[in-house]
């Protein structure tokens, strides 16, 4: 009887226990099946330096192909992990991404069909058409996936012969670098001689005027403003003092650009010169939305709006200069290096700098109309190989493109390159949550699940 009485209670013991832990395995399915359903990740950097970019976010929320993305790796390559989590970020943003890391030297009929040549190449594939990229990081992946899956190809056409800037030029006043930017987002660049064509190019998405310093001719003007009452897009880039021919031009559509150029003395406080304004100030656009970062424009003149408008346009500011700035008018005392505000001479800041204007072109008595848009800004040389790089001043123009061109998708701030080591420096309450939830939250849920646990085990032995 008493050996009947203990196998039954060993039994009984052994169910409870093997229940237990069927229980608990259960449990731990339903919260794995839960977090891969339903992850989310928090970035604690102060720059969100492990997560996508707005633009990228944009890009893949709007995708209407699948992709395909292969990373070439070697098993112990450096940089692997941070690879394959950044194409984890993708997968996850989007259920039209697909993702595979291969080691080429496995999978060499792969490598061979993608014409892979090195480790570290990303093969990007979608509708058929495929690309490679050998930096692997979210820009040029980024660039990549917006390539392969755009309708079409926009042009951009840069106004030459009046001593513009160059766009093939590697000299620190050229426009080599922002070409190639444009470039990697799929934009095809040209060159454009007006007095050579009858009128812009049909296939001319925009239109770039960079910094003109000889008089663009009439017969120019007249094929400028054909091409923008054709629902035409363009960007005039005037510097201050440039005999530029667009004063009486841009004057017509409500835009004024005045002969003086813009000093700010508090830019000497981040270590600028005067005559270079730094730029927190955009008024509310789509080319500015959500835009936070500080621009910096070399020499620049002023851009105003008029103040009466004229019927069918719309002009506002797009980018001030601060309230210590003003609008020097005196061009001799500038060039003998004698900068002071005169009161009823010069304009008190903040200075308009760079403008919009939307154009509505009536085009038959029916009231049908065409809209024509087109910004102004009072410097060239802030997108210069030498400039391009500072502060916002890539994304503020590549956004002025990208909403010109109809490109919503890319007017947003683009993907950074990561500078410097990976030190997280956290904030005073991110220092609590990594103290509270590992050295007192975790240990205190341990130990109450196995007082619950022993609890119940000494209630049911009774």
């Amino acid at each position: 009887m008493l050996s009947g009485a203990l196998f039954g209670r060993s039994t009984r013991y052994g169910l409870n226990s093997l229940a237990t832990a069927l229980a608990i395995l259960g449990i731990i399915m339903l919260i794995e099946f839960i977090s891969i359903r339903c992850n989310r990740r928090f970035d604690l950097s102060a720059n969100k330096i492990f997560s996508l970019s707005q633009q990228s976010k944009k890009v893949l929320e709007n995708l209407e192909s699948d992709i395909e993305i292969i990373a070439f790796l070697k098993k112990n390559q450096p940089g692997r992990a941070e690879i394959t989590d950044l194409l984890y970020q993708y997968a996850n943003a989007s259920e039209r991404v697909r993702y595979a890391v291969l080691d080429p030297d496995h999978h060499p009929a792969k490598s061979k069909g993608y014409n892979i040549r090195g480790y570290g190449s990303i093969a990007v594939e979608s509708g058929g058409k495929s690309t490679v990229i050998d930096r692997p990081d979210e820009k040029e992946l980024t660039n990549a996936i917006y390539r392969l899956t755009r309708l079409e190809k926009k042009t951009v056409y840069f106004l030459r012969g009046h001593g513009e800037k160059d766009t093939t030029s590697e000299a620190n006043d050229g426009y080599e670098a922002i070409r190639e930017e444009m470039e990697k987002q799929g934009y095809s660049v040209k060159g454009l001689f007006l007095t050579k064509e009858k009128e812009v190019p049909t296939d001319c998405s925009l239109l770039v005027v960079a910094g003109p310093v000889k008089e663009i001719l009439e017969s120019e003007l007249e094929k400028i403003s054909t091409y923008l009452h054709s629902d035409g897009k363009a960007i005039f880039m005037i510097d201050p003092y440039a005999v530029s021919g667009l004063d009486g031009f841009l004057a017509k559509r409500n835009i004024i650009i005045s002969d003086d150029i813009v000093v700010d003395k508090s830019s000497q406080v981040y270590g600028g010169d005067p005559f270079m304004p730094f730029v927190l100030e955009y008024m509310s656009h789509p080319i500015t939305r959500e835009f936070a970062i500080p621009s910096v424009f070399p020499l620049v003149r002023s851009v105003r709006t008029e103040t009466l408008s004229r019927e069918g346009i719309i002009s506002r500011s797009l980018v001030r200069t601060g309230s210590e700035s003003w609008a020097e008018r005196d061009r001799r005392g500038v060039e003998r290096g004698q900068i002071r505000f005169n009161e009823g001479i010069d304009e008190k800041g903040p200075i308009s700098i760079a403008a919009v204007a939307d154009v509505d072109f009536v085009l038959n008595d029916k009231g049908e109309s065409i809209k024509s848009s087109f910004v102004v800004y009072g410097d060239s040389d802030f997108i210069d190989n030498y400039h391009v790089a500072l502060g916002g001043n890539k994304d503020l123009f590549l956004n002025t493109v990208a909403w010109l061109a109809g490109e919503e998708d890319l007017v947003s701030i683009r993907p950074k390159d990561v500078q410097g080591g990976s030190f997280v420096f956290l904030t005073p309450s991110q220092t609590k949550m990594c103290f509270w939830l590992p050295l007192v939250v975790e240990p205190l849920l341990v130990l109450l699940m196995g007082t619950v646990s022993y609890t119940a085990r000494r209630i049911r032995e009774k």
